[in-house]
């Protein structure tokens, strides 16, 4: 009888016949085939990989065709003689700066208000006796006319860092305590003085062109602010401060540096990206990584030129969503005019994580910090008209202008419009019990009289000033500071 297949009883398996031949030849097809699959998959992976590549050298080669500052170099600033340069100074008086000492301690703890304790002030002035020698470095540096952080940017840029933002911080406190230490004395002048030289540390803070620098100018531009604030309600005036407090209201309006600072970090962003997935794409995969992971947890070489395509697409639309974020914030005068403006993220990274890692790790919250700038604009603004109405009342027995608009003239050189207010709207100078009160409209873009109250709903913790119906600085005396718990009596 003919069947399918013969067995070999003696050596207890099939023999081979026509169909397990056919099945052998079927095997050797798709092996075949998975080759030529594994192949077409990696020529199509190598042509998408040099044509995202392709079209995102095209989009650098067009924007640096423009003009624009988008290689490292281009990030570089021209170099400043030592004599012109701020920055020695300002590396001295940090370097100086006692900020270790107990009484330090102590006074960190301390929330500065005027008018003084008696035991706040012998606390203070001990602070700055201690840092004689770092206040002298500072007033060398607010005196210079240029600053040069000596920052070279080269590729990796992702492993540029900011130099000395602690250090400029603590800078900024000791002079806000001997401004406020100096006006509760009635050294108005000294007091002005240190206001100024505030401005002037966010000045060189800034110049060193990073995200991170900028936004610790804004902050310390921010300190200035609220310290003219402070000293603004009662100037004890004559002549040379009467001077003195209108060029501060002045320089608290010239916001050139500030523009100029945010539109250099914003190209340094814009830089940083696109050359970080270069240099990922080319096997530095270790910059990506945060400090919890070990090195060996990296994708090698392999997994980078795989993931290479997909950088390469990522890193163009982020850069044209940064080039579209620095025009919106150039354009817009005030915060609703660029949240109106400002382009939305183009791929949904919130809601499709997913193959787009490099774009989680590089993007920043442009909305946040471009926020902050606008926020900042409005401290120093208020603080202009703070100074200016602190003036208008010293010379008038305390009354207070009606308005904004009185200031205009001997005080203030115009009044300022409020940037978190649509339309070109001016902030607002009202008269209070003892004393008036200058306001924006806030965060959320609406006039409530002035108003500080909480909104409703709030979460229950503390508010800050930035989260309650308008932002509100009210000129008027508060009780003395008191000392913390252990400390000088």
């Amino acid at each position: 009888m003919a069947r399918s297949k013969s067995v070999d009883r003696r050596r207890g398996r099939c023999a081979p016949d026509g169909n397990t031949g056919a099945g052998r030849r079927w095997a050797r097809r798709i092996v075949r085939w998975m080759l030529v699959g594994s192949v077409g998959l990696i020529v199509a992976h190598g042509w998408w990989a040099r044509s995202s590549e392709r079209e995102l050298d095209e989009q650098i080669r067009a924007y640096a065709a423009a003009g624009e500052a988008i290689y490292p170099a281009d990030l570089n600033d021209r170099p400043v003689a030592d004599a012109d340069n701020a920055v020695i100074a300002l590396r001295a008086a940090m370097g100086l700066m006692k900020d270790s000492a107990a009484e330090w301690r102590t006074f960190g703890q301390v929330d500065l208000r005027l008018p003084m304790s008696r035991a706040v002030g012998r606390m203070v002035s001990t602070v700055l006796e201690g840092n004689r020698a770092a206040l002298r470095r500072l007033d060398e540096a607010a005196e210079k006319p240029g600053a040069d952080w000596g920052m070279r940017f080269e590729s990796p840029l992702l492993m540029a860092r900011p130099e000395g933002l602690p250090g400029a911080l603590h800078a900024t406190v000791l002079l806000r305590a001997a401004a406020l230490y100096a006006h509760d004395q009635g050294d108005e002048l000294e007091a002005l003085r240190r206001v100024r030289q505030m401005l002037a540390v966010a000045r060189i803070v800034d110049r060193q062109g990073l995200e991170e620098a900028h936004a610790a100018a804004l902050a310390i531009a921010a300190m200035a602010a609220r310290a003219a604030c402070e000293i603004a309600p009662d100037l004890k005036l004559r002549s040379p401060s009467l001077v003195s407090a209108r060029r501060l209201s002045e320089e608290f309006l010239n916001e050139r540096w500030m523009m100029e600072g945010q539109a250099r970090s914003l190209r340094a962003s814009r830089a940083i990206m696109w050359d970080t997935a270069k240099a990922v794409a080319g096997g530095r995969s270790e910059l990506l990584m945060d400090g919890d992971r070990q090195p060996g947890a990296a994708p090698g070489r392999l997994g980078c030129y795989a993931a290479k395509p997909l950088m390469m697409t990522d890193a163009l639309w982020m850069v044209r969503y940064a080039s579209a974020m620095t025009d919106a914030a150039r354009r817009a005068a005030d915060w609703p005019a660029f949240m109106r403006t400002a382009p939305p993220d183009p791929i949904g990274l919130a809601l499709q994580p997913r193959g787009h890692f490099l774009a989680i790790a590089l993007l920043p919250d442009f909305r946040q910090s471009i926020g902050a700038q606008y926020r900042a604009m409005t401290e120093c603004r208020i603080a202009a008209i703070a100074l200016a109405a602190g003036t208008y009342a010293g010379e008038r027995a305390g009354a207070w202008p009606a308005g904004a608009e009185q200031l205009v003239g001997a005080y203030l050189p115009y009044v300022p419009f409020d940037p978190m207010a649509a339309g070109g709207r001016p902030l607002r100078l009202v008269s209070a019990a003892e004393g008036a009160v200058v306001y924006s409209v806030g965060s959320d873009g609406v006039d409530d009289g002035g108003s500080a109250v909480t909104p409703a709903g709030w979460n229950g913790r503390a508010a800050g000033d930035w989260e309650r119906r308008d932002f509100v600085v009210t000129l008027k005396r508060r009780p003395p500071t008191t000392m913390p718990a252990g400390g000088h009596s």
